[in-house]
């Protein structure tokens, strides 16, 4: 009798043309979702790669080319053009880019990379010059979001568990043979949980057979090194969130008395955590910690640079006037300091009249984010979500990091070539010392936040004991 029932379940799934159009209808959307994933970290792999390659090239150029000088000088060479000139190389001649790698399960879980930056051309300018730089993209296209694997699982694969599942005992129930059933030897839970383990593993097996063509469709690399460690815990993330939408709907299906009431019942939680929840939590942050006026950031630092612009000779004098030795080493008078060297003391005083301005709009951020983080336990779509967009390399945390070196290696270069430049040490020959951008974050393998893995495995055994107890009492 019990070897008997999952082949009996299972004829009666194949017999079903209406899960056959769901299932093919599943593998196409996942099919899909991956291809357009994976080209897009592919292009944004090939951006990178390109960056990366501009600098090696910019690298043997302005060797040969120093080298080249050096053989032959040419006099009529000015400053700005000569890779052997400290302040040449530094402000014109070299290339330096911060790239965020994009990890494997970027072709999964786009998340926001497409608004958060990944290359930087750093140099030793003004930090706000090289950190907004975004490519052109459509506004619309960007708050619309890219159909990605993360959206079809955390949106979509609820209603395809709804329409798999939501017939099941409540059908038995409605057409008045669920006494029938539980006078059998074998108990009515065991029986609706093998239905749902059945449709479950049907499920998952089509999931993963269309999101894998598409991901070869979209070129994926599955040798890459951390691959398939990376699709294992994306796998492990949905399939813990899938299994709380069936423990949803096993816990449903053991009181309803119709499947009507089920789906009603089902929709209603979809929409609150779905859609509801997450969209109120937005609107939440925005509201309790607003972000300052990006209008009003970029006037006031146009207007810290009109004033630093002002105040530009009374900083080269008090700059020089305590360091006397480095006046003498350029040779002209203070008011006659090459641009090269004043440009410095422009920058560091913008820099120190916007720092404030600055801060406080990290500090809300922060805030933005802080009270995201906790928002997210009210919804396990928001926890899927987070840990699909940590796989992905998408996360807030992570790009903080990822800034958080852009700005080491900015100030690294400034304390390499400044002091230079202020005393006067025109020639360069030091190709090999200069500070180039180096992560260390970047090589650390990416993990599921442990927490939202339990959470959803404990949401997902308290739903599924529910239906348990549910269904070890008598139908009426």
């Amino acid at each position: 009798m019990n070897a008997r029932l999952p082949r009996l379940e299972i004829v009666s799934l194949i017999r079903d043309r209406a899960i056959w159009l769901l299932l093919a209808l599943l593998a196409g959307v996942a099919a899909v979702s991956a291809a357009n994933g994976a080209r897009f970290a592919a292009a944004q792999r090939a951006q990178q790669a390109a960056a990366l390659a501009e600098q090696r090239l910019a690298a043997a150029q302005t060797r040969a080319r120093a080298a080249a000088l050096a053989a032959q000088p040419d006099p009529k060479l000015m400053w700005w053009d000569n890779p052997a000139h400290t302040a040449g190389f530094a402000y014109y001649k070299m290339v330096n880019y911060a790239v965020k790698p994009f990890p494997p399960a970027a072709a999964l879980a786009v998340g926001q990379a497409d608004l958060l930056p990944h290359t930087f051309k750093v140099n030793i300018e003004l930090r706000d010059s090289f950190l907004n730089t975004y490519d052109y993209e459509n506004p619309h296209r960007l708050l619309a979001g890219r159909l990605d694997f993360a959206f079809v699982a955390i949106a979509l694969l609820p209603l395809f568990i709804l329409a798999l599942s939501f017939n099941v005992v409540a059908g038995e129930r409605e057409s008045g043979v669920l006494a029938l059933m539980a006078a059998q030897p074998f108990p009515l839970a065991r029986l609706a949980a093998l239905k749902l383990a059945l449709r479950a593993a049907v499920l998952g097996l089509v999931l993963a057979a269309g999101t894998l063509a598409g991901l070869a469709w979209g070129g994926f690399a599955f040798g890459a090194p951390g691959a398939w460690a990376a699709l294992g815990a994306v796998a492990l993330v949905v399939a813990l969130y899938a299994a709380f939408w069936f423990a949803l709907i096993f816990a449903l299906v053991a009181r309803a008395s119709r499947p009507a009431v089920v789906a009603l019942r089902y929709a209603a939680v979809w929409l609150a955590l779905v859609v509801l929840v997450p969209a109120g939590a937005n609107l939440l942050v925005k509201t309790l910690r607003p972000l300052p006026s990006r209008v009003g950031f970029i006037d006031a630092t146009r207007t810290a640079s009109d004033a630093a612009g002002r105040a530009r000779a009374k900083l080269v004098a008090q700059y020089f006037g305590d360091h006397p030795e480095l006046a003498a080493a350029h040779g002209v008078p203070l008011d006659k300091l090459p641009w090269m060297v004043t440009r410095i003391f422009l920058l560091q005083d913008i820099e120190t009249r916007t720092r404030p301005i600055e801060q406080a709009f990290a500090a809300q951020m922060t805030a933005q984010q802080n009270l995201l983080d906790r928002l997210k336990y009210l919804s396990p779509a928001l926890l899927a979500q987070t840990a699909l967009n940590d796989l992905g390399g998408s996360g807030l945390a992570r790009h903080r990091a990822f800034l958080a070196a852009v700005d080491a290696n900015h100030a690294a270069l400034r304390a390499f070539f400044n002091p230079r430049i202020l005393a006067g040490q025109n020639a360069f020959a030091d190709f090999d010392a200069w500070p180039r951008f180096a992560w260390q974050r970047a090589a650390a393998p990416l993990r599921p936040p442990a927490g939202v893995i339990v959470l959803l495995a404990l949401l997902a055994a308290l739903l599924a004991t529910a239906g348990l107890r549910a269904l070890a009492r008598p139908p009426l």
